[in-house]
């Protein structure tokens, strides 16, 4: 299973211009909208942030990970962030984040362990500090998109 299935070039962004938590996760919401080709961003901003209500998906050294069922979507859908200014996440570390991966599934059954193998594959390539050194050094969403898909150049890492 590669990334490159779920996540695509577009849904991608670098220097993303949040100044919050809340506009991060909006911003991520509508790119993850345009994918699954839904009009209203609402049902992705209320799972998200029902989530987040939970506990934080900060886990740390700059990154999130938020993640959660969203009713209307028809497959697992990714999008990436990296904000030009970090923001506070609550994060496990108390460390503001500036790497946000957001990992959405339909709120219906079967997909579930494709859902907890992209978010085990997310997680520990971004608790790589290369990998996150890489991802914050690049200069384009193309190059954020190569390096968070390239297996070969993760396999160690992952």
């Amino acid at each position: 299973m590669t990334l490159e299935k779920f996540l695509y070039p577009d849904a991608v962004v670098n220097n993303l211009r949040a100044g919050s938590k809340k506009t991060a996760l909006s911003k991520l919401a509508e790119l993850a909208a345009i994918q699954a080709g839904m009009d209203d961003t609402f049902p992705i901003c209320q799972a998200l942030a029902e989530r987040e209500r939970l506990g934080s998906t900060g886990i740390g050294e700059g990154v999130a990970l938020p993640h959660a069922k969203v009713e209307g979507l028809d497959r697992l859908i990714l999008t990436f962030a990296h904000l030009a200014e970090p923001v506070d996440f609550d994060a496990a570390d108390d460390e503001p984040v500036d790497l946000i991966a957001a990992v959405l599934m339909p709120d219906t059954e079967g997909q579930q362990a494709e859902y907890l193998k992209v978010l085990a594959k997310l997680s520990r390539r971004l608790k790589d500090p290369a990998a996150r050194a890489q991802i914050r050094g690049a200069n384009s969403a193309a190059a954020i998109f190569a390096l968070l898909v390239d297996e070969g150049h993760h396999q160690a890492a992952a």
